[in-house]
């Protein structure tokens, strides 16, 4: 019995996608119809169906179509192809989750910045940056000096204060 073959828009609805996006791949060479009809009809089958849905996971996964034509060409270990993103995807979140704090940081300060005095819930723990005296007024490069990171400007800054000097502090991730 041979295969049932599907036209490009039934193909197209059964998998979310459009017409275009199939001739698109298509196009770039990620994989062909079972046959073409007489009148131009593009006909598919299960392994297309397979083959397309494969290619629709990969870009959301967001590889480019030069990365998923190489995959199909070299027929990497899917397994070790998806752990590598897996770590990814891992890291990003982690990078977005930091950025997420940051962004919780400045919201606090700018709506609490009526009020002189920080009100902190937990514990927090400093990390010394620059120790100053008391009397030296200082500028953006003797931070620099320190422990120096591009989003330094966007972290809380804590002044500890004594009579002879003072301590530029960021909010340490380590409890001593």
């Amino acid at each position: 019995m041979p295969e049932k073959l599907v036209t490009i828009s039934t193909l197209a609805r059964l998998l979310k996608t459009t017409n275009h996006t199939i001739r698109y791949y298509e196009d770039e060479g990620l994989f062909k119809p079972a046959e073409i009809a007489p009148n131009g009809y593009r006909k598919y089958g299960m392994p297309q169906a397979y083959q397309l849905s494969f290619i629709l996971f990969l870009r959301q996964l967001d590889f480019s179509v030069a990365s998923i034509k190489q995959i199909l060409q070299t027929n990497p270990s899917v397994t070790d192809l998806l752990l590598t993103k897996k770590i990814a995807i891992q890291t990003e979140r982690h990078r977005l989750e930091q950025l997420e704090k940051i962004l919780d940081d400045q919201l606090n300060i700018h709506q609490s910045s009526a009020s002189p005095t920080l009100k902190v819930a937990t514990p927090i723990y400093l990390q010394s940056v620059k120790r100053l005296p008391i009397d030296y007024d200082f500028g953006i490069t003797e931070i620099m000096d320190g422990n120096w990171n591009p989003d330094f400007i966007l972290r809380k800054l804590y002044y500890v204060i004594t009579p002879d000097y003072y301590d530029i502090c960021l909010v340490s991730t380590n409890s001593y």
